[in-house]
């Protein structure tokens, strides 16, 4: 969820609350009290969909200028949990002049089952080049 979303998501259930001890108002209570333990619940799986998670990537030794290069990622998730959609991303480095040919695809990791995404890119500058950083992104079940 973005964050002035959740700004005024959580703005709006506090403000619920408050109008509910002043009125004397026990339902709409809680209304406010489950809007803000659904945004806590939404906040706890965006921040569980990223941890645990491991990593390996294939990617051929050698490549030439001007040729697609395809780089496959295999991911399993440590934890018996349910996850949302992540984008896996490699962190190349910014001397890596390339132009994105297929970007990544959002994967669901499981525990039983690794999960293969890939992407490719065309490098524009000839050199080496050594990365080892992962990003990956989630969002919350609210989007």
């Amino acid at each position: 969820m973005n964050r002035y979303a959740s700004i005024a998501l959580t703005a709006a259930a506090f403000f619920l609350i408050v109008m509910a001890v002043l009125n004397d108002s026990p339902p709409l209570f809680y209304m406010g009290t489950a809007m803000v333990a659904t945004l806590l619940a939404a906040r706890l799986q965006a921040y569980l969909a990223v941890r645990y998670l491991r990593f390996e990537r294939f990617a051929p030794p050698a490549v030439a200028v001007g040729e697609p290069v395809v780089i496959e990622m295999i991911v399993w998730s440590e934890r018996r949990i349910k996850r949302p959609l992540v984008t896996v991303r490699d962190g190349l480095p910014e001397s890596l002049r390339r132009q994105e040919l297929a970007p990544p695809l959002p994967v669901a990791p499981s525990y039983e089952q690794p999960i293969r995404t890939r992407y490719e890119f065309r490098p524009l500058k000839r050199g080496r080049y050594r990365w080892s950083l992962v990003k990956v992104e989630a969002s919350d079940a609210l989007g």
